[in-house]
């Protein structure tokens, strides 16, 4: 069962209620108007991260695969860019699949993705307490590279020796995971 059930069932709302059940947790809930508003920002990645951007994309054809859908010419899924929330889970879905799998552990994909959510300083937006200003600010933040050179309030904070204002998202996730694993 998805968390965030569509009233009217579209491809969109079962594509987004399927991206959020990656990162589920018990409350999430609680989140629905973040995760809306991750959904519907565009991510650019330009050209150092365009490979994130790409990820996000293709878990549009995951989705399609998974359910055996054959999609629509023109979906309006298919034709937009990437979104923040595509980038956010590709990436941690990414991290867990292909980096970090630990069997013992179990998949930890919501692990690291509400992990970003904290370094971007935005788990304090439940519902009840959501400002839309507030959240704009903490993405455009991010999408303008304007964090801390040491990643803090972008998706993650090292004390690595290099300016992750100046390096890809990939490999800031390499230095983050490099300090967690010591």
């Amino acid at each position: 069962m998805h968390p965030f059930p569509a009233n009217g069932r579209t491809i969109e709302n079962d594509y987004f209620s399927w991206l959020v059940s990656f990162v589920s947790f018990n409350g999430v809930e609680k989140y629905k108007k973040l995760l809306m508003f991750l959904y519907m920002t565009p991510f650019d990645g330009g050209a150092l991260d365009e490979n994130r951007e790409i990820d996000g994309t293709d878990f549009r054809y995951r989705f399609f695969t998974q359910f055996s859908i054959s999609p629509p010419d023109r979906s309006p899924i298919l034709e937009l860019p990437c979104n923040m929330l595509e980038m956010m889970i590709a990436l941690s879905v990414r991290c867990e699949e292909q980096l970090m799998s630990d069997p013992e552990l179990g998949d930890r994909t919501s692990f690291w993705f509400w992990g970003m959510i904290k370094n971007l300083k935005l788990y304090c937006m439940t519902d009840d307490q959501y400002n839309v200003h507030y959240v704009k600010n903490a993405i455009d933040i991010l999408k303008f590279k304007k964090y801390k050179p040491n990643g803090e309030c972008g998706l993650f904070t090292t004390s690595a020796p290099v300016d992750m204002r100046t390096i890809e998202i990939w490999d800031q996730m390499g230095w983050y995971l490099n300090e967690l694993a010591t």
